[in-house]
């Protein structure tokens, strides 16, 4: 079904890429979203130098929504290095997890690359000291950024029993979902990841002290539920749908109506 909504790529999106590095996914949820979420997925990777994938589910991807777009946008340009050519190191170890600018080609600064693990000046290496340092800058610039790159939204979770965990198209008919227990007389609300990867575990977590349960509705066999389970364990039940159509609004309400009894 391949132009039929669906949301099996999640792990593929966090697990495809070559060694076993961290990587930034957003999920919009509309049009407006699919333009901003993308100059944000520009200002990360220029940031962070990392790949960053804008993971639109088929709903999403052929959506049609009258837009008001923002009067400003934030652009992050490119640092410029500080040191000549013949002192620069796209990828040396900066004191505090500093990232190193990474200089547009052209403009007289020379470096290597490659998609092997390799040393401060780019070129392979084997030499064990290198190669962890390699990675852990890999994995630590985006672990001690979280705060900066993880986006959320929240919709009625002040005094909610019951949380929604969706994120995409999905999260559409889960904010109509909070509306319709709300009129039921249900405490439900919804969280949606905006930043998929790396996964708002912290949220959880709080959010898991004041909450009951979590319900997780996606277009998958449970991908973002097994996230959810290992932040909030046993206390999750999932709504999936794999037919190539959109989980409604009814579906999750059957599954909060039945947590609720």
């Amino acid at each position: 079904m391949p132009t039929r909504p669906s949301q099996g790529d999640v792990m593929q999106s966090r697990w495809g890429t070559h060694g076993p590095h961290p990587i930034i996914v957003l999920s919009p949820q509309s049009v407006l979203e699919c333009y901003t979420l993308t100059i944000h997925a520009f200002n990360l990777a220029e940031k962070y130098r990392s790949p960053v994938i804008m993971l639109m589910d088929g709903l999403v991807g052929h959506m049609w929504e009258n837009v008001q777009l923002p009067e400003k946008i934030e652009v992050i340009d490119r640092p410029e290095p500080s040191v000549p050519p013949d002192w620069y190191n796209p990828y040396d170890n900066l004191p505090g997890g500093e990232i190193v600018p990474l200089v547009p080609f052209g403009e007289g600064y020379r470096y290597h690359v490659t998609g092997m693990v390799h040393d401060k000046s780019g070129f392979p290496t084997l030499v064990h000291e290198e190669v962890e340092q390699c990675l852990d800058k890999l994995i630590y610039k985006i672990k001690n950024n979280l705060h900066d790159i993880i986006r959320i939204e929240d919709y009625m979770l002040e005094d909610a029993d019951i949380c929604i965990v969706a994120h995409g198209s999905v999260a559409r008919s889960a904010r109509e979902a909070v509306n319709i227990a709300r009129n039921e007389g249900l405490k439900v609300g919804l969280l949606r990841p905006i930043t998929l990867w790396p996964f708002p575990r912290f949220h959880l977590e709080n959010i898991s002290k004041r909450v009951k349960m979590f319900v997780v509705p996606e277009m998958n066999y449970g991908q973002v539920y097994g996230e959810v389970l290992k932040s909030c364990p046993k206390r999750a039940v999932r709504v999936t749908r794999v037919d190539g159509e959109l989980v409604t609004p009814a579906q999750i309400m059957e599954k909060i109506e039945g947590a609720a009894l």
